[in-house]
């Protein structure tokens, strides 16, 4: 009997992967205090900041959404089965339109607040990242749980 892609093992995408995790932290705060140390005029300090406090608000909606399954969440093996996986609890529904009014928000914020293009879309990048950094480390846990459970 031929074997099709619905009898292959699943495997966890890599977005659920601790060392790839651990690795986009470090990335994300490379670039944030590069753009902060090299761009003239120099992005105001509550950029990073209000992305660091509203991606730790957004890294618990995730965790809350995770600890529900971890399984479930652990056998998604793409962005859209994770992304459905977030709209199954309220939680990650919650998640999905805070992460992107809070995207809006940066955008209109970084271009509102800075004269220069330069330093509007570099304000933009360090809120977001400054974001995803946090998001990441409030969710770490949950993924270590997941790669102990897929062992």
């Amino acid at each position: 009997m031929e074997r099709t892609n619905r009898d292959a093992p699943s495997r966890s995408h890599r977005a659920f992967s601790v060392t790839l995790n651990i690795a986009l932290i470090g990335v994300y705060f490379a670039l944030v205090l590069t753009l902060m140390a090299i761009c003239r005029p120099p992005v105001p300090l509550w950029f990073p900041l209000l992305g660091a406090f509203l991606g730790g608000c957004g890294g618990f909606l995730q965790h809350l959404s995770l600890k529900r399954d971890y399984n479930r969440f652990g056998a998604a093996s793409s962005r859209i089965e994770i992304r459905r996986r977030l709209n199954e609890t309220r939680a990650g529904k919650l998640y999905l339109y805070y992460f992107w009014g809070i995207n809006l928000c940066f955008v209109l914020l970084a271009f509102g607040a800075n004269s220069s293009p330069i330093t509007a879309f570099a304000a933009l990048t360090v809120a977001y990242f400054s974001f995803a950094i946090l998001r990441e480390i409030v969710t770490l846990r949950d993924v270590f749980a997941m790669a102990r459970r897929s062992r």
